[in-house]
């Protein structure tokens, strides 16, 4: 370990003990984000909590995902209607960073479990969010995004048809915040003109490979 990373893990654990006690998988996310993300680099952890980090580097000041090495999935279920539209499915959710109204977004995860992959979090979300039950062999991968220049996160894109698949009722994740989520079927017109980039990125990815 360098002298630079040895300073940084210093601030983490002086930090750690200022905070809340955070999960093993926290501890251990933050202690591989610090090691691979400063391996070589003039990064500073200037504050961190079991949700986010502040960092900066270079005299930029950018926010990170304390969960899961800064990494995540998005997925959009998509069923083709017997008349040749194709329809996305989105939720409405209230954002508490985009106000006190509600959005409609496209169904997103954290990668907090590191021994998951991202198409077996693809799967998991939709099925806890939305009740569509799917084969991670059906996902239909759309690359990746960086969807913010203000925070180091990677977003892996996934798109499924969810015509065929079964349907259950939405359990949601342990926390109880995906309880009041209502699913919508949209149109590309109504999904195109919503709030989350992620959703136009993926539709627009998805018809891109037909």
């Amino acid at each position: 370990m360098t002298k630079r990373n040895s300073q940084i893990i210093d601030l983490f654990i002086l930090k750690t003990k200022e905070e809340p006690v955070m999960s093993d998988t926290v501890n251990r996310c933050m202690e591989n984000q610090v090691e691979s993300l400063c391996e070589g680099m003039d990064e500073k952890i200037l504050y961190h909590n079991e949700w986010m980090s502040l960092a900066e580097r270079d005299g930029w000041v950018y926010a990170k995902e304390s969960r899961g090495n800064c990494e995540g999935i998005a997925i959009l279920p998509y069923a083709d209607l017997p008349g040749g539209e194709r329809e996305y499915l989105g939720i409405e959710d209230k954002i508490a960073a985009h106000g006190f109204g509600t959005n409609i977004y496209s169904i997103t995860g954290i990668h907090d479990d590191l021994n998951e992959t991202m198409e077996e979090l693809a799967v998991k979300e939709l099925f806890e969010e939305v009740g569509y039950v799917v084969d991670q062999n059906n996902l239909i991968p759309l690359g990746i995004v960086k969807p913010s220049k203000g925070m180091d996160m990677t977003r892996y894109l996934f798109a499924v048809d969810v015509v065929n698949a079964d349907f259950q009722t939405p359990p949601g994740d342990e926390t109880g915040k995906e309880v009041n989520i209502v699913a919508m079927w949209l149109n590309k017109k109504d999904a195109m003109e919503c709030v989350d980039p992620l959703m136009s990125t993926m539709i627009l990815r998805l018809e891109d490979r037909k």
